[in-house]
């Protein structure tokens, strides 16, 4: 049995991943999200609130003793309030870093806690953003908390490489590129004084540039079934060739 536990079910890309591997019924999932969106008879849904730390740590993963995989994806992650540095309510940057950044490390902690000695494939898959990597004006907590976690990510990959390899975690961290979801619309409606490049958001969507989320989907899911050729911790999902 393969058992997933993905981080932000209720839309967009999670959702999209979620109904994707359900598609087979030798996969069960774990769906973490503030909201019940998904009824099957293989997936179970954990309400939490990543935003709530205190919540978060008391999170337990099962023991699964029949699993040939077992998989943590961060997916879940917010924008913010969109303005420059200097204009925030500091409950406003705690937001951002905590769901972003502060909650997937408690979690990776826990699955490498929990599952590091049990032999069988064992991913880590975290949606970070090119945001992360390249500097966005008004995105700062976005941008820094995506940073964050692809740094997060590079060192457990360099950790891993001392454990047995029957027993090694594999870990990514994927910019899933530009993605039609409740984010971009409200990049789009975003006022030009708070976000002097809205218009190129505008742009994408007028262009077609947008991927589906079911698309960003099926890459996660390549990325999972191929992980051995793989071979760097941050990936790009606009440079990996599509299966």
């Amino acid at each position: 049995m393969n058992y997933y536990y993905i981080t932000g079910t209720s839309r967009g890309i999670g959702r999209a991943l979620a109904e994707n591997i359900l598609n087979s019924q030798n996969n069960f999932i774990y769906g973490i999200s503030r909201n019940e969106a998904i009824t099957h008879s293989n997936f179970e849904q954990i309400t939490l609130d990543l935003a709530n730390i205190e919540k978060v740590k008391n999170f337990t993963f099962h023991q699964h003793k029949d699993a040939e995989l077992i998989a943590l994806i961060n997916n879940a992650g917010i924008l913010g309030i969109i303005m420059q540095v200097g204009r925030f309510e500091l409950e406003e940057i705690t937001l951002g870093f905590n769901v972003n950044s502060i909650a997937p490390a408690i979690l990776m902690n826990k699955f490498i806690a929990t599952f590091q000695d049990q032999r069988c494939k064992k991913i880590i898959l975290n949606i970070g953003s090119s945001a992360g990597r390249n500097p966005q004006p008004s995105w700062s907590n976005y941008c820094s908390s995506k940073a964050a976690l692809d740094m997060y990510s590079q060192v457990i990959a360099e950790e891993q490489k001392d454990h047995d390899p029957a027993k090694r975690i594999n870990i990514f961290s994927l910019a899933p590129g530009f993605v039609e979801t409740n984010m971009q619309k409200m990049i789009r409606k975003t006022k030009h004084k708070d976000f002097k490049n809205v218009g190129d958001f505008i742009s994408y969507k007028e262009f077609g540039i947008l991927s589906k989320p079911q698309e960003v989907a099926e890459q996660i899911l390549s990325i999972i079934s191929h992980y051995e050729k793989h071979t760097e911790v941050l990936l790009d999902v606009r440079k990996i060739e599509k299966k």
